[in-house]
């Protein structure tokens, strides 16, 4: 059990920390925010190849498999958002996006209860 977490669990979760990073960045610097997010999702997919090897091949799915799918998901939404987040700015010319404010916050929440509930599930 150490072995995933600290090998697969863990770099997932710093990878997506840096992809919901994002909305950290001014609302205007849409190439910043999407090259980190684009990024960080494809070198999760990358990574996912790694240790894919490692992983068995099972017909059903893992809590492993569940928390993957999760972060893959998280990592697509948080593009989606900065697409979405420029889109807003772009219209309102406001210095505060809330799509922006909210993301920092409900994001990694959504996320945290997500794979808690995951695990409830499998646990």
């Amino acid at each position: 059990v150490p072995y995933y977490i600290f090998k697969i669990m863990l770099p997932i979760f710093f990878l997506l920390v840096i992809t919901w990073s994002v909305f950290w960045i001014y609302g205007s610097e849409i190439e910043a925010k999407v090259n980190i997010s684009i990024v960080t999702l494809l070198a999760l997919i990358a990574y996912n190849f790694i240790f894919d090897k490692d992983l068995p091949k099972l017909p059903y799915l893992t809590f492993l498999d569940a928390y993957i799918l999760i972060s893959y998901f998280f990592a697509g939404m948080a593009t989606i958002l900065c697409v979405y987040s420029y889109l807003r700015y772009r219209k309102y010319k406001n210095k505060i996006n809330k799509v922006d404010h909210y993301a920092k916050y409900i994001g990694p929440l959504l996320y945290l209860v997500s794979n808690l509930s995951v695990f409830s599930y499998f646990f």
